[in-house]
């Protein structure tokens, strides 16, 4: 805990570190949020893929080689593909 002294030197020392902290937490959230747009975007381009597959008739699958029930683990790999 910080207290306020008269000393002009202590209180720049408490705002420098201050900003540190505050410096150190902005690039904290700038990686979460990083994180978190790369999950969305890999959940989106999952589910676009699920349901393409999905739209398409079970000849077109079969000749595919996928069956329906295929498609839930096909877009999960996607996912999975997308994020690393």
């Amino acid at each position: 805990m910080y207290t306020i002294t008269s000393s002009p030197s202590a209180l720049s020392q408490a705002l420098l570190q201050i900003t540190a902290v505050l410096q150190e937490i902005g690039t904290l959230v700038r990686a979460a949020q990083q994180e978190f747009t790369a999950r969305w975007e890999a959940r989106a381009h999952a589910a676009i893929a699920a349901r393409e597959l999905s739209s398409l008739s079970d000849r077109d699958l079969r000749d595919m080689g996928i069956s329906r029930c295929d498609i839930p683990r096909l877009a999960q790999e996607e996912r999975e593909r997308r994020r690393d």
